[in-house]
């Protein structure tokens, strides 16, 4: 079985937004206990403020991105850096030759390895991504990158490119997808199902890339691949978006905090007895738990259920007697009954009973 590899671009996004060094390194320490070994990071972003990223490298090991017109290769040697992506139009091949042999030539100088990334490359016809592999293989490249951050490809076109590009070309080759159209985990399914190993994503899509969490878990469960999931895969990515100051809409696919919440009683009552035919994975296997969310549609299972974790047997007058509560504060409130609400109303339903009786 192959072995999948990540290249973060959060990282990138986080010193695009100029985060502060302490910020850096915690993303870096939490991505590194996601499993993500590798980000790239562009140069001429870097410059606009200089982050130290010796507290980074401690985590991750970085590629520089730089354009091939104008090659900052002395700044990745500088920064430590082990390797460069060499950025071009894939559309645009003025002077492609002699710009790629000249940076080829400087980075062997400083012992870079050289990957080459090809923008747009997406829109190339089969005839145009033949030409292009027998250019590169001319030169001692460490890998070509198929970039559409455009997001202008699709799965069925993605994949038949990037069987040609495996084929003709004599190095290991790359997807670097955007996700401007919500293709971007469709697309990187279909290039893992091409041959492709390495793989651009960024946690949550933040910056527009594909959502990590949604790739590494969709090649696990549909592809077969035996992908390493860290027990608090969710907890992990809440913190890295936390640390940009950003927030995970609680809906998001995989790591959500409320994609198991129920509350309907039909809908409770069939999760409880077949959790398999309502959910699509167990929620543990993300570090997530099923919740059960009490509101004006909720029946006397999940009542029960909700009391029977707080190790609190109801009988069936009970039941009735709390749901009415519920349903009547749900609809006051336009909103679901907390945990302490819920508590404090089966308090009172018990004082109630209690008073009736004497």
């Amino acid at each position: 079985m192959r072995r999948l590899i990540w290249h973060d671009q959060t990282l990138n996004t986080a010193i695009h937004w100029q985060c502060s060094d302490g910020q850096l390194e915690e993303l870096a320490r939490l991505l590194a206990g996601l499993g993500i070994r590798q980000a790239d990071i562009c140069l001429n972003g870097w410059r606009r403020y200089c982050p130290d990223l010796k507290g980074v490298q401690k985590y991750l090991s970085l590629r520089g991105r730089t354009s091939l017109a104008e090659p900052e290769l002395g700044l990745a040697e500088q920064l430590g850096m082990k390797g460069v992506a060499l950025v071009c139009n894939a559309a645009r091949q003025d002077r492609f030759n002699l710009l790629l042999a000249s940076a080829m030539r400087d980075a062997d100088r400083r012992c870079l390895q050289s990957s080459l990334q090809l923008e747009d490359i997406s829109v190339l016809s089969a005839p145009e991504l033949a030409v292009i592999a027998e250019q590169v293989n001319g030169y001692d490249v460490a890998s070509i990158i198929y970039d559409d951050r455009k997001a202008k490809g699709d799965p069925l076109s993605a994949f038949e490119q990037l069987v040609i590009i495996i084929r003709k070309v004599n190095c290991p080759a790359e997807v670097c997808l955007g996700n401007a159209f919500g293709l971007a985990t469709a697309n990187s399914l279909a290039a893992v199902k091409a041959g492709i190993t390495h793989i651009t994503t960024a946690v949550a899509g933040i910056g527009g890339y594909a959502p990590w969490e949604e790739v590494v878990f969709a090649v696990k469960q549909l592809l077969g691949f035996d992908c390493a999931l860290p027990q608090d895969m969710a907890g992990i990515c809440q913190q890295a978006a936390a640390v940009l100051e950003l927030s995970i809409p609680e809906s998001k696919a995989i790591i959500g905090q409320s994609i198991f919440a129920h509350e309907s009683g039909l809908h409770v009552d069939g999760v409880i007895k077949s959790p398999e035919l309502y959910e699509p994975f167990s929620p543990e296997l993300v570090g997530l738990k099923r919740q059960l969310i009490i509101g004006k549609h909720s029946g006397s299972i999940a009542i029960k259920t909700k009391f029977s974790a707080w190790g609190i047997g109801l009988e069936d007058i009970e039941c009735k007697h709390l749901l009415d509560r519920v349903r009547t504060l749900a609809v006051k409130k336009k909103a679901a009954i907390t945990d302490i609400e819920l508590q404090q109303l089966y308090r009172s339903s018990l004082k109630e009973q209690n008073y009736a009786r004497t």
